[in-house]
């Protein structure tokens, strides 16, 4: 085993020496389209010139993959604060723009623009299935990193055949089919494209400006594992996070901000004015939600920010989540799973809450700095402050989650993967979310946690 490491070592440095290691700069989609699809090696740096590009066949096919230690990294080189552009406006796409097989594995895109995938209706002769997405992922050890996706039919997309899917830094918004008819008539179903829909074996995805779905949910998971933290989430057209079946090895909400929509859906039915929504009717919505340390607001009266369906069967956790708004009805729980946590701060006009949901603060002000501005960071006088539940409360129920993050014996993460995890298991949350932007903003706890998404600092106390 030592001896093939060591060859492969001299093997690299000998590749690398020859020039067919190394970093390759392109300025058209044919050059980048042969070295995506085979000729890039790991180790490899594909540097991708500022414009705009406009996709001429179905997808970019990523067949080239790396290893854990020298992943190929796609990088779009940023001019003037602009990422290149690769647009889809001329073309139908298949599955994504970015298009990543079950056998591709370790490799890093980042800094693109993606725009306009659709699937069909443009009058082109070729037509595929109406899923289209910016980024589409059955492959393992991906990081999808500082990209902003947007008019596509899915934001992003990840099948069960993924698995170490990384996303972070990104801006993900206005995605979603607008028209739900073939060609030929057939109704399609309203509610199939979202800004996210993943369902990864383990995803995580994190510091992302996800909002304005067109069509569905802004965050849908059918993961396994899943780590969803320090995002800020808004403008949902059917809910702002769904969780629905095959996620049996349990979801991580951490330190998010939720939005519910600030326009109204008439007649909309209980499942769409939800924040966080439990199942939603194929296979068994079941495992562990557990919600640390998320500011959830709701903006209208007939808003929930929980709503379970009748089949699931997922147990739910709250722990120091500030839940505010005028929504009226904490929730809707037809589901058999469990509601429990500790230490959140709830509106009073939300109603009755289930005495299972302890040691909470019930109150009309959670003492945000401006509501109105959307700044949810706590005020000097708010009931926020030092009012979180213990360390080792906290590490219990984060735990339940990320025991199953690092693997089950397979192909093992990638280094990148692991930094992500080891990021999310430290003692208290390390970040907070951006204000309706991606970005790393550390969060510091010098006495005790805050209630909510934000940590207060430089406040006496």
């Amino acid at each position: 085993m030592l001896v093939c490491v060591a060859i492969a070592i001299l093997l690299f440095f000998v590749l690398s020496a020859a020039g067919v290691i190394g970093t390759h700069k392109v300025s058209d989609l044919n050059t980048l389209a042969e070295l995506l699809d085979g000729t890039a090696q790991p180790g490899d740096q594909i540097e991708v010139e500022p414009g705009t590009y406009y996709l001429d066949r179905p997808r970019l096919l990523v067949t080239s993959s790396g290893t854990p230690e020298a992943p190929i990294i796609v990088r779009g080189v940023e001019e003037n604060g602009s990422k290149p552009v690769i647009c889809a406006s001329r073309t139908h796409v298949q599955n994504g723009i970015f298009f990543f097989p079950p056998e591709t594995h370790d490799v890093i895109l980042e800094n693109f623009e993606l725009r306009s995938a659709q699937g069909d209706g443009r009058g082109f002769e070729q037509v595929f299935s109406r899923n289209a997405a910016g980024v589409f992922l059955q492959g393992s050890n991906i990081t999808v990193r500082n990209c902003h996706i947007h008019g596509c039919e899915n934001g992003q997309m990840a099948t069960e055949d993924a698995d170490f899917i990384l996303v972070e830094n990104c801006n993900i918004g206005n995605n979603g089919r607008l028209e739900h008819r073939r060609g030929d008539g057939t109704p399609l179903n309203p509610h199939r494209t979202h800004n996210f829909y993943f369902s990864a074996r383990r995803q995580i995805v994190r510091h992302c400006y996800i909002h304005n779905s067109l069509d569905g949910v802004d965050f849908k998971s059918r993961g396994h594992n899943t780590i969803f933290a320090f995002n800020w989430v808004e403008e949902d057209m059917y809910s702002s996070m769904g969780i629905a079946s095959h996620n049996q090895q349990n979801t991580l909400c951490l330190g998010n901000v939720a939005v519910k929509r600030t326009y109204q859906v008439q007649d909309a039915p209980a499942a769409q004015r939800s924040l966080l929504r439990i199942g939603n009717g194929t296979g068994v919505a079941c495992g562990k939600v557990v919600a640390l340390n998320n500011t959830f607001v709701t903006c209208f009266p007939h808003d929930y920010q929980l709503f379970s369906i009748d089949s699931a069967t997922t147990d739910v956790v709250f722990i120091n989540n500030a839940f505010a708004g005028p929504g009226e009805s904490f929730m809707i729980h037809s589901g058999s799973g469990t509601i429990t946590g500790t230490n959140n701060w709830i509106a009073t006009v939300a109603g009755d809450l289930p005495s299972s949901l302890e040691n909470k603060i019930r109150g009309d002000d959670p003492g945000f700095v401006d509501r109105d501005g959307f700044d949810f960071r706590p005020r000097e006088d708010s009931p926020l402050l030092d009012a979180g539940a213990s360390q080792e409360e906290y590490m219990k129920a984060l735990r339940l989650v990320t025991q199953h993050s690092r693997g089950d014996g397979g192909a093992g993460p990638s280094p990148v993967y692991l930094e992500a995890v080891a990021d999310v298991e430290k003692p208290y949350p390390a970040h907070q979310p951006a204000c309706r932007a991606p970005g790393f903003l550390p969060r510091r706890v010098e006495r005790r946690m805050d209630i909510g998404a934000y940590q207060s600092t430089g406040v006496s106390r």
